[in-house]
């Protein structure tokens, strides 16, 4: 069988277009995403396919789309994917490359409040915001009631331009 045959067998199963390819972070990091959303037996599956998290069609099955999306999107290899909505699937306008402390802000932790980046103070009376911003942690306000330190933390990012995933605020009426 000559070159090309293989690299034809190759392109169709996996989406590359050479061998190379294949084994570049890029396409490591394609296949991770992949097999997230789609394999059961994944170990991280439960946080992923099981919530309902998937990868679009556009990338799915087309690595060479994904390569270019992830090109044009600043993709380099100090940087990682990261979903913008946290419960959002993986597609072009829910990710964007991060660095890996800015993503680890917005990983889904076990906290109680339910919101990222807020906290019940030692008091137990209190809710604080925090955020982290080149390695440092920065308070950003404290209230009795959990929304409003929601909200303070929300505000704080804006009002600074950070990359810190705000919280969606639910208020009951």
């Amino acid at each position: 069988m000559s070159t090309l045959g293989k690299t034809w067998r190759i392109k169709n199963r996996t989406g590359c277009q050479n061998l190379h390819e294949s084994k570049t972070r890029l396409y490591r990091i394609w296949i991770d995403m992949k097999s997230r959303c789609f394999n059961p037996n994944s170990c991280n599956y439960k946080h992923y396919g099981a919530r309902g998290i998937t990868v679009c069609d556009e990338w799915k099955d087309d690595f060479q789309n994904f390569k270019s999306w992830a090109i044009s999107a600043g993709y380099n290899d100090k940087l990682t994917i990261d979903r913008i909505d946290n419960d959002g699937n993986y597609c072009p306008n829910n990710c964007r490359w991060e660095s890996q402390s800015v993503q680890n802000m917005s990983r889904r932790t076990k906290n109680t409040s339910g919101y990222v980046g807020i906290s019940r103070h030692s008091n137990g009376k209190h809710w604080y915001g925090r955020v982290r911003v080149d390695g440092k942690q920065y308070c950003t306000g404290f209230s009795e009631d959990i929304h409003e330190a929601a909200t303070m933390r929300n505000e704080y990012i804006l009002l600074h331009g950070l990359k810190n995933r705000l919280n969606k605020i639910e208020v009951e009426l």
